[in-house]
């Protein structure tokens, strides 16, 4: 990187998100911002992750990366969840910051009548993201029942959709779980 002032180039220090290309899906859209688009931007990344009505940041989890959220527009709710079985879920508001330990799963609901928007940084630049979506199809049906302790009829086929992150959930926007208070 340069040292003397004035040697920086124009997108050394910055990056326009809102204005890059973004991946769109049935229930919002994600911008992001690695290496590849600013390459003095190390150790770190940078997502813009915008939800319509239903919108639904479908159950994932990173397996490099802790995840510090901060919610700009529109109500919702985050649940996170260890792998030792405990979780929580969280009304997020405009100003709610938020914070995913990498592995844990989480997932995003937006409960607005109108749009959600949450800036999400990652502590690794080269974020790793598992969907459930993508991760469960490939898994017989008999493994789930056994390890559920189900039949396997009781799980259907499961067709793979490839990479939906953000899903639209049909019908009224449902009401946050009744037994979840409000931390702050």
């Amino acid at each position: 990187p340069p040292t003397t002032p004035g040697e920086a180039p124009e997108d050394f220090l910055g990056f326009n998100l809102l204005a890059s290309e973004p991946k769109t899906f049935a229930g919002g859209a994600i911008r992001t911002l690695t290496k590849t688009e600013m390459p003095t931007l190390d150790g770190m990344a940078l997502f813009d992750v915008q939800f319509e009505p239903g919108g639904l940041g479908e159950l994932h989890w990173h397996a490099n990366a802790s995840e510090l959220g901060y919610q700009l527009e529109g109500e919702g709710e985050v649940g996170i969840f260890s792998t030792d079985g405990t979780g929580v879920i969280l009304p997020v508001e405009p100003g709610t910051v938020t914070f995913v330990p990498r592995g844990y799963f989480h997932y995003f609901r937006n409960l607005s009548a109108g749009p959600m928007h949450r800036a999400a940084c990652f502590s690794n630049a080269g974020v790793e993201t598992y969907l459930w979506s993508a991760t469960l199809p490939p898994v017989p049906q008999t493994w789930l029942a056994a390890t559920f302790g189900l039949s396997p009829e009781d799980f259907p086929f499961l067709a793979a959709r490839g990479t939906q992150f953000v899903v639209k959930v049909p019908g009224a926007i449902p009401a946050p779980p009744a037994a979840v208070p409000n931390p702050y």
